[in-house]
């Protein structure tokens, strides 16, 4: 027998849904259509050609995740989009609670972003249409994730790392550990490096358990990234520090003229820093390691570098994007990009590159 009134109450909830839908900002695009296409047009006073610019998200932090397709972008006006690499249109975008200050990650077909205010959430999203697969409470998110063998890495302000397992978005475990705002650092399948302001700890994502904890060679204040075989991070005290990535230990230093305060660039053994003060280096590894200035300070550097073609490129904070010689480090070019130019510019399979500058702007640019 029917109930009276059943076939309104299933017409009143879809309408909730729908408006739920909306109001978490989905905006499928099924059939994506570019349009007509920005005509390529040489960047004056430089050897580059702009393929297109857009303005998706406001505040966009890093990382900046890419695919063949897209780009996906979060930006601290709550919208996590998708960004068609050809035209520089936006597929999809997707409101969410919070300001995303850690990006997004990429892995298979799904997007991962994690917010900030309020209370702090890890989302799932398809990458096709940015259908939102699950949501999770964590806390407020300190930092951007890290994902290995089907799980994930987060960081809280309330000290806590956090394990969760992507297919479901379940929380496996979560423990209580020092940390500071350094992201976690994929250091071995189902393993990551957690950073705190004195120690380094290596833990299992399965369960949570620290395998090993080395007290840290200095106050680390730059992401990690690998080069050579090696850990290699920045310093708050002007250092720039190896570590082995099996035992955690220290295998060399070598102190510069400023603060470290974000990630070196490396290609292959060869380490390029760029300092506070804007002072640019290079540097070769080994037992006592040989670093090089290659330009001095004096300029406004803000920007992660990143070695596209001949040059080192970083951004500084008066929205500009500039371009140095790797060989030895004279200003090649400069680009506008809109202040503060911080993320790093990158690399795209045809040797074109994306960069974002600090009100959203987004560019792909060819060399």
């Amino acid at each position: 027998m029917r109930r009276p009134g059943g076939r309104r109450a299933w017409s009143l909830a879809a309408v909730l849904l729908s408006v739920n839908a909306a109001c978490a900002g989905y905006r499928p695009v099924p059939e994506f259509d570019p349009g007509d296409l920005q005509q390529p047009h040489a960047l004056e006073g430089t050897p580059l050609t702009r393929l297109w610019r857009s303005r998706p998200v406001r505040g966009a932090s890093a990382p900046v995740a890419v695919d063949a397709q897209n780009a996906y972008l979060g930006g601290t006006d709550r919208r996590v989009v998708a960004v068609d690499l050809q035209s520089g249109k936006t597929r999809w975008a997707v409101r969410v609670p919070g300001p995303l200050v850690g990006g997004v990650l990429e892995s298979g077909d799904v997007i991962y972003a994690a917010t900030d205010q309020p209370g702090g959430r890890v989302h799932a999203f398809r990458k096709e249409s940015g259908a939102q697969l699950w949501s999770t409470g964590t806390g407020y998110v300190q930092a951007p994730l890290a994902l290995t063998e089907g799980k994930l890495a987060v960081l809280n302000r309330a000290g806590e790392v956090l394990g969760i397992e992507v297919a479901r978005g379940k929380v496996l475990w979560r423990k209580r550990l020092p940390s500071n705002r350094v992201a976690p650092f994929v250091l071995d399948s189902g393993v990551v490096l957690v950073t705190s302001f004195d120690s380094l700890y290596s833990v299992r994502l399965k369960d949570g358990q620290v395998t090993l904890r080395r007290r840290s060679p200095g106050a680390v204040a730059s992401p990690w990234i690998r080069s050579g075989g090696q850990l290699v991070a920045g310093t708050g005290d002007s250092l720039v520090i190896a570590v082995s990535p099996d035992s955690l230990r220290e295998l060399w230093r070598v102190r510069l003229d400023a603060p470290l305060l974000v990630s070196p660039a490396a290609q292959g053994d060869t380490v390029y820093c760029v300092t506070r003060v804007g002072s640019i280096y290079r540097i070769v590894p080994g037992s006592e390691p040989v670093a090089t200035q290659l330009h001095g300070p004096g300029w406004p550097a803000t920007g992660t570098p990143a070695l596209v073609g001949p040059w080192l490129l970083a951004g500084g904070a008066d929205g500009t994007l500039y371009g140095f010689t790797r060989e030895d480090g004279v200003q090649a070019w400069k680009v506008s990009l809109g202040r503060p130019a911080e993320l790093a510019a990158v690399l795209l399979s045809d040797g074109s590159f994306l960069a974002v500058g600090g009100r959203g702007d987004l560019h792909r640019i060819r060399q």
